[in-house]
């Protein structure tokens, strides 16, 4: 009998799709970043083990938004350099 590793159990039993979905909204409305940060595998690996990244996340969206409503949609789209 074929016995699933931990690792993807816990991926199938994490609904990480929404997180990331937070993660490419607030990509898509910041603009060109200079630094790369962690790639997406290694932020789904680290929302198993940690559930305080997908706090992070959430709030993190949440702020993101706040700032979308209180400036204006070119300024966070400029560079991170300007």
């Amino acid at each position: 009998m074929f016995k699933t590793p931990l690792c993807l159990q816990r991926l199938m039993s994490t609904d990480i799709a929404p997180l990331m979905e937070l993660l490419f909204d607030i990509r898509k409305n910041s603009g060109i970043c200079e630094t790369s940060g962690l790639n997406d595998t290694e932020i789904i690996k680290f929302i198993t083990l940690d559930s305080n990244l997908s706090r992070a996340i959430e709030e993190a969206h949440v702020y993101h938004l706040g700032l979308r409503d209180e400036f204006d949609s070119e300024l966070l789209m400029s560079p991170e350099i300007d």
